[in-house]
């Protein structure tokens, strides 16, 4: 058992009983919902917003499959979502048997996003993340046999590993439009994000480093049917600190993509399914140079200006993506 002092597993009961509380006060409004027809259709039909988070790009920016479609102007929105995957590996580097058994837990992650003009939008994101106190376990060794990630030489020494929980990043966006034909059945837009690293080094929830992304999106519109594609590159700047200082491990720019559909089966409900791929960012790290290959199934529930969804998505290469992870988020229209 690796115990961390000063964790408070009250801390986020208390954080969901707020949020959960906030978005029932939303769920009881009553407005017209004429007001909120357009926006709520892009709701409806988008991909699940569920990050990437296999092995340690779970620390990194690696934008979600994402819609082509933005916001009315002067609408907005706010999510708050929580996410939990499992990542493991077990095998043999240079003859050194290595083994990644970790949880990464995004417990709560507020999102912002607005409608700024007719084609521009531009959103926030934060999540309070740690990983399991149980499952951290990074034995990742150099061609010497010491150990690669920052501070697991604590555990083999029977002490506590001393990572926190707290909030991890921020994240910043925008969304253009770029193309949109008038019938609005086919929409390409032009994503931008970047992440700023703020919890300390020693917690592994970011990677040290500040990332920027850009991402093609493509979204066609079917009937009921409503297809999502994304392809795009995210380039890592400044000094990792995932690993032990003084290890030459440079994090490295990589592509990134997916595609999806969301199935329209009630006015209220659509059913989603999304693969998403990225290369590795760790091509120093032998043990985690593989690109993660992931699929996410799941459902969304729709209000007039409120959402819930949920999904449950798997590797389909578990030496180089998560085993499974689980997606619930809460959504509404402002």
């Amino acid at each position: 058992m690796h115990t961390v002092p000063g964790r408070d597993p009250r801390s986020r009961s208390h954080g969901w009983n707020a949020a959960l509380t906030l978005c029932l006060a939303a769920c009881a409004l009553d407005p017209d919902p004429a007001l909120y027809a357009a926006d709520r259709a892009v709701v409806v039909a988008s991909p699940l917003a569920a990050p990437r988070l296999s092995f340690f790009h779970a620390a990194l920016l690696v934008p979600p499959l994402q819609t082509a479609a933005t916001l009315t102007a002067g609408t907005g929105a706010i999510r708050l979502g929580s996410d939990h995957s499992f990542s493991r590996s077990e095998r043999s580097v240079d003859g050194i048997p290595n083994r990644f058994d970790g949880g990464f837990h995004d417990w709560i992650a507020p999102e912002l996003r607005l409608g700024v003009t007719s084609g521009l939008e531009i959103a926030a994101r934060t999540a309070v993340s740690g990983w399991d106190e149980h499952l951290d376990h990074f034995s990742l060794f150099d061609h010497d046999g010491a150990f690669l990630v920052r501070d697991e030489s604590n555990l083999a020494n029977g002490k506590a590993s001393q990572r926190h929980e707290n909030v991890a990043s921020l994240d910043l966006s925008a969304k253009v439009r770029l193309l949109a034909d008038d019938a609005g059945t086919a929409t390409t837009s032009l994503a931008l994000a970047s992440r700023l690293p703020i919890a300390r080094e020693g917690d592994l929830t970011n990677a040290g480093t500040e990332e920027v992304a850009a991402t093609a999106l493509e979204t066609l519109r079917l009937g009921d049917v409503t297809l999502h594609a994304n392809a795009g590159y995210v380039v890592p700047f400044g000094h990792q600190t995932l690993f032990t200082p003084g290890e030459p491990i440079e994090l490295d720019a990589f592509a990134q993509g997916g595609v999806g559909a969301a199935l329209a089966i009630e006015p209220q409900c659509a059913l989603v399914l999304q693969v998403e791929a990225n290369g590795s960012a760790f091509d120093d790290v032998p043990f985690l140079h593989r690109a993660p290959l992931t699929a996410v199934a799941g459902v969304r529930y729709a209000g007039t200006r409120t959402f819930v969804e949920a999904g449950v998505g798997a590797g389909l290469d578990q030496d180089a993506a998560y085993r499974f992870e689980v997606h619930v988020s809460f959504s509404w229209l402002l």
